[in-house]
């Protein structure tokens, strides 16, 4: 019933005994194989569209990219002289098809970068031969390179068009000794153009718990990686992790330690930073979160919002999709149902005492606390029928900017930013 069962033995069978898997390996394992299609399909369908169209509406950003540097991008076919894109990029494509084709339309393009062998090296030969030899694909298509090569030339390409970056913190080639790059995880030089761009940047971090194991805490060991680290969380935090080493404390916690730390380091640079568990169905009425951790941040609150609907609605579908067709489904059902009201009733008391605590003069205000407290754990329209509900037991009033048609009509409506909420000092019990 473990998915990731078969896929750990077979790399501890692959590795001598007592000994890990080298630092870089560009060896992929049936779990990677399995969780990236299922990742990228996710975030382009729940995330990456929503959020397109939420561009698109204020008129402003054109253009948007997703940069997909995660990994395990094939190359692109040729059939008849044509090229056919990659798995990774054909859902862009046909995503970008259905945006350009909306009353306000936007243009999505994506680009994967191939982290193969030796293709950085080249890549960066090419460019340095002369300093205008890189030209942005037209269309979705695959760049030879690896971030740590490409950014430099593609960032300046995209000016100052909104992106999405899908990046793999252990995914970057090892080149040469010669060439300098031999800390095999991304490093505060890798991340700078990110932070200092002014566009809209959305930045997804992809962290596959073996590769921190195996490869970013044995790096943290080197003269080079410990000071490439410790650049990057501006700190020496990192070395309690060592000492956690010592103690035999579990592999686990120390991964979850440095994710920790990462996202700490993120937090300067952008508004919201939030980690995000991938839960998978590994067998009837299980449901299990996948060995890796997504870290991401945004500057933008519908960014966030988005993301958090995704991941709402994937975990709820995912338990559902677990329980379909099973012989006692009806009880799993109705044991779901009794959570999720158990749930609810507590989500509508955490509002009302927040709301009272605070007292805050408008809801947008308040719902994007909770949001941002609990985030992935309720969707946004969840918050609003938490509101209306307060709003028709009389919890709350609101001073409405535009006066509604009735009570009746005023007690379904969600108050904006301009509405005023006036909350009650008598408290009730749910």
């Amino acid at each position: 019933m473990n998915l990731w069962a078969e896929s750990d033995n077979k790399e501890l069978a692959s590795a001598p005994v007592g000994q890990t898997a080298k630092p870089g390996t560009a060896r992929r394992s049936p779990t990677e194989q399995a969780l990236l299609p299922a990742l990228r399909a996710w975030l382009l369908a729940e995330y990456v569209a929503p959020y397109c169209r939420s561009l698109a509406a204020t008129r402003i950003f054109r253009r948007c990219f997703w940069i997909d540097a995660v990994g395990g991008t094939r190359k692109a076919a040729q059939k008849d002289r044509a090229e056919i894109l990659p798995p990774a990029l054909q859902a862009v494509a046909t995503l970008a098809g259905d945006l350009a084709r909306e009353s306000r339309p936007i243009t999505l393009q994506g680009i994967a970068l191939d982290n193969g062998k030796h293709v950085g090296t080249r890549f960066i030969a090419s460019v340095a031969s002369s300093p205008d030899a890189f030209v942005l694909p037209k269309e979705s298509s695959v760049i030879n390179a690896g971030w740590r090569e490409a950014a430099p030339s593609l960032l300046p390409a995209i000016e100052q068009a909104a992106a999405i970056f899908l990046l793999n913190l252990c995914a970057v080639a090892k080149l040469s000794s010669s060439q300098g790059n031999e800390i095999p995880f991304l490093t505060g030089d890798d991340f700078a153009p990110l932070f200092q761009r002014s566009a809209p940047t959305e930045l997804c971090l992809l962290l596959m718990h073996r590769q921190v194991e195996t490869i970013l805490l044995p790096a943290l060991r080197t003269t080079a990686g410990a000071a490439a680290f410790t650049a990057l969380l501006r700190s020496d935090r990192w070395k309690a992790l060592l000492a956690l080493e010592s103690e035999d404390t579990p592999a686990m916690a120390r991964v979850d330690r440095a994710i920790d730390l990462l996202q700490a380091a993120l937090q300067p640079h952008f508004l919201f930073v939030q980690r995000i568990a991938f839960p998978m169905v590994i067998g009837p009425a299980t449901v299990e979160d996948a060995p890796c951790a997504l870290l991401f941040a945004t500057r933008r609150q519908d960014s966030l919002v988005y993301m958090n609907d995704a991941v709402c609605g994937y975990r709820r579908r995912s338990e559902e999709e677990s329980r379909r067709g099973l012989l006692n489904e009806t009880w799993f059902v109705a044991q779901q149902a009794a959570r999720d009201t158990q749930a609810l009733q507590q989500l509508r008391a955490d509002t009302l005492r927040e709301g009272r605590a605070r007292a805050p003069r408008r809801w947008p205000d308040l719902r994007q606390q909770l949001l941002v407290e609990r985030f992935g754990q309720w969707m946004l329209r969840d918050y609003d029928d938490v509101i209306c509900h307060l709003l028709q037991a009389g919890e709350v009033r609101c001073e409405w900017r535009q006066p509604g048609g009735g009570a009746t009509s005023d007690s379904q409506r969600v108050p904006g930013n301009e509405d005023i909420l006036l909350w009650q000092d008598k408290k009730r019990r749910y």
